[in-house]
């Protein structure tokens, strides 16, 4: 079931881009995909605590997950908002003054790139204590949000829209995630 989990959330991650082909400009787009590159830098970061954590739950370390989840929550939250409020320069003067456009976009998907990356981590603790069908889930519940408002608002908003529809949908997943991994681990929110 863990490959389910997996593949939703790497599917999700470029879904809106695959659909936004027929909803928005090629310039949109492009302005888009450039967000999208920008605000997925710390998600290396998450990928490595994610793949370093599984085999230590998997092996009755359970324990670490409350740790390791505080320290990604704050660690994306800091990289986010440093991030957040230095993408106004940084990208026109990376990319050049044409890719102004893609600045808000950016910071949208800034937010999102917190509880993706949260998600992400949940997704492998989840799969470590043998329950991959929870992850799986969640990960589909953030393609159900994603499909239907990019269909009904991406149009009218652009790639705003795009990344606002995908900071709810990882915030879902998150969400979601977080009250099963909490029941599971007997863990307080705190």
């Amino acid at each position: 079931k863990i490959w389910l989990a997996a593949f939703s959330n790497q599917t999700n991650a470029r879904l809106d881009q695959v659909l936004m082909t027929r909803l928005v400009s090629s310039s949109q787009l492009g302005l888009y995909a450039v967000a999208v590159n920008v605000s997925l830098m710390q998600i290396g970061f998450t990928a490595a605590v994610s793949t370093a954590l599984l085999p230590r739950v998997a092996a009755g370390e359970a324990h670490l997950a409350a740790r390791a989840l505080r320290v990604v929550f704050a660690l994306t939250t800091l990289i986010s908002a440093a991030l957040i409020f230095t993408v106004p320069v940084l990208l026109p003067f990376a990319f050049g003054e044409r890719f102004s456009g893609a600045v808000a976009m950016c910071q949208i998907l800034l937010a999102a790139a917190v509880p993706f990356g949260v998600a992400q981590v949940m997704t492998n603790v989840l799969a470590g204590l043998g329950l991959p069908g929870i992850a799986a889930r969640g990960e589909l519940i953030s393609v159900g949000i994603t499909v239907p408002a990019l269909v009904l608002f991406v149009g009218r908003y652009g790639g705003e829209g795009a990344a606002l529809i995908s900071f709810i949908a990882y915030s879902c997943t998150a969400v979601y995630l977080a009250l099963h991994l909490r029941r599971r681990l007997d863990l307080s929110w705190s």
